[in-house]
């Protein structure tokens, strides 16, 4: 209830207080919908008064300290300012507050998507948000603010004002929390105790300490009078305040952060239901393709017939019908006619080759997506818990793109293969010959590691490097390379030698086809091709 019209009317007093008789130095913008004041005290002379004219926060808030920047700074009214501050009003019954200069008279109205700030004076009339709206929409009226409230305007005679629809008709300045503190303390159907008791309500606003309530946990924050939550449990934490200016500051200080918080926490949620659903897809193709079963088998014995009919098959055919000598069944066996028919018996082992490799990388992979699927599920239920900021900055850290590449699978958009080497190191694969051009010349940066299989066809792997202080240690490098020969025409191979070096000597030249590049230094390292153990893939596309 901080922006209630009774601690706008103590809050106006205040400034009453401490404003009167200082001037309005100037009025500028720096932000959207924010217009600031500069009002310089003996005390202090960088205070400045913000009015916001955001829907969501419209308010006047105080500011001790506020830098004016010397870059997109729009002035305003400054043509009549400086001007003393003889008062300041507020509208009865109306989040209306008047300025009055000596000279002429600031306006701060609050009407939802339609507050604004005004500038009159006997000639000149401007709107803040709106410079050329010509219709003054000013109220006629205003009251001196460092008058104590006149309860006489509360005229509560019918019962039907027990009811908050009613009650909100006739006062709509009031406010639901006012209503129902003054008919908790009622009790019963009285409007003459109902009357009483808003009494006390509107007097502890504009008398009373002011608690500031919070809750880390649910990353919320309450602004009402301590007496008002003295029976409340929704909020653990609280500060108190004597007077409006130092809590709103605090208040809105800690909306700021709470709404940051909860910022994070709906796009970590917004992330993990992506991801939950992208593995979830992902895990249902795997298993269709683990239930569809491995052809390596059958893929050799196709291989073996071919090869015991090798010179009954005539050269230039895309097909062939051939006794199996294991059923007695004719077996109809596609070939590539542009092939000989020795290198269509090679192509046929070469797919069992790697239909073998094949079905037990599909089968890692389902095993892996399983365990993410888990961890996944298991940050989502904590999310959905309370969780405190720590944990949630916690739980930030981890889904970050493998710790270490500052920006979050949220923030960047990945368009190669991705895995992450013992939760820690990112390494990306390209896909295709321009996706290998893409990710070396354009994503990898000139500190990351390049990796290719040696004189062979092959993806271009990088290993991301953001820390170049600390050494990336042997068992990394190597098990970076044994991803780069298992993403080579090499990955049936027993130890295939794999080039890396940093990506600032490896070079792109002009005419060079897509893929291919040109190392000015490189090391080896004889590997196995596999996936290793601890390497986990990130499902972000198919892989």
């Amino acid at each position: 209830m901080f922006r209630n019209y009774f601690y706008l009317y103590r809050f106006t007093r205040e400034l009453n207080a401490s404003l009167k008789g200082r001037a309005v130095k100037e009025a500028f913008t720096q932000e959207k919908d924010c217009l600031a004041l500069h009002v310089p005290l003996e005390q202090n002379p960088d205070y400045h008064l913000i009015l916001n004219c955001n829907s969501n926060l419209s308010c006047i808030i105080p500011r001790e300290r506020f830098n004016k920047s010397k870059k997109n700074t729009i002035n305003f009214f400054n043509e009549y300012l400086p001007d003393k501050i003889i008062s300041l009003q507020i509208a009865p019954d109306d989040r209306a507050v008047k300025i009055e200069l000596e000279n002429s008279e600031l306006f701060f109205l609050i009407q939802g998507g339609n507050t604004n700030v005004h500038f009159k004076n006997s000639d000149k009339y401007i709107s803040f948000k709106r410079p050329g709206e010509k219709d003054s929409p000013l109220p006629v009226k205003f009251i001196n603010s460092s008058l104590d409230y006149p309860y006489a305007r509360l005229n509560i005679e019918n019962t039907e004002l027990l009811e908050w629809k009613y009650f909100q008709k006739q006062f709509p300045y009031m406010g639901k929390d006012i209503f129902l503190e003054s008919l908790r303390l009622t009790g019963s159907d009285s409007v003459k105790e109902l009357k009483e008791n808003l009494i006390k309500c509107i007097h502890a606003i504009l008398f009373d300490e002011i608690a500031v309530f919070y809750d880390d946990m649910g990353c919320k924050s309450r602004l009402m009078p301590k007496s008002f939550l003295k029976d409340d449990t929704s909020c653990e934490k609280s500060r108190f305040f004597d007077n409006y200016s130092e809590a709103v500051n605090y208040y809105i200080t800690l909306k700021y952060k709470f709404e940051k918080d909860n910022s994070l926490k709906l796009r970590i949620g917004k992330y993990l239901d992506s991801e939950i659903n992208k593995l979830s897809a992902k895990l249902n193709n795997l298993k269709f393709r683990i239930d569809e079963g491995s052809k390596e088998k059958e893929y050799k014995e196709t291989g073996n017939l071919l090869l015991a009919n090798i010179y009954n098959i005539p050269r230039g055919c895309d097909k062939v019908e051939l006794s199996d000598y294991n059923t007695g069944d004719n077996k109809i066996i596609e070939l590539d006619k542009k092939l000989s028919v020795q290198k269509n018996i090679d192509r046929y082992f070469d797919k069992s080759k790697d239909e073998k490799v094949n079905y037990a990388h599909s089968v890692e992979l389902y095993n892996s997506a399983l365990i993410r699927l888990d961890k996944l599920n298991s940050i989502r239920m904590k999310l959905n818990s309370d969780i405190s900021i720590d944990e949630l900055n916690d739980i930030n850290k981890k889904i970050k793109t493998g710790g270490t590449s500052g920006k979050s699978k949220m923030e960047e958009k990945i368009n190669f293969k991705h895995y992450i080497l013992h939760d820690k190191y990112d390494v990306f694969v390209g896909k295709d010959s321009k996706n290998n051009d893409e990710l070396t010349t354009q994503f990898a940066k000139q500190n990351d590691l390049w990796f290719h299989a040696r004189g062979l066809p092959g993806s271009h792997v990088v290993l991301r490097i953001t820390n170049t202080k600390e050494a990336v240690p042997k068992n990394i490098i190597k098990e970076t390379a044994s991803i780069a020969a298992y993403f080579s025409k090499a990955k049936t191979a027993g130890m295939v030698p794999v080039s890396y070096t940093f990506r600032k000597y490896v070079h792109k030249k002009k005419g060079l086809d897509p893929g291919q590049v040109i190392l000015d230094r490189e090391d080896v390292v004889l590997v196995k091709p596999e996936i290793p153990k601890g390497c986990e893939p990130v499902f972000t596309e198919n892989i």
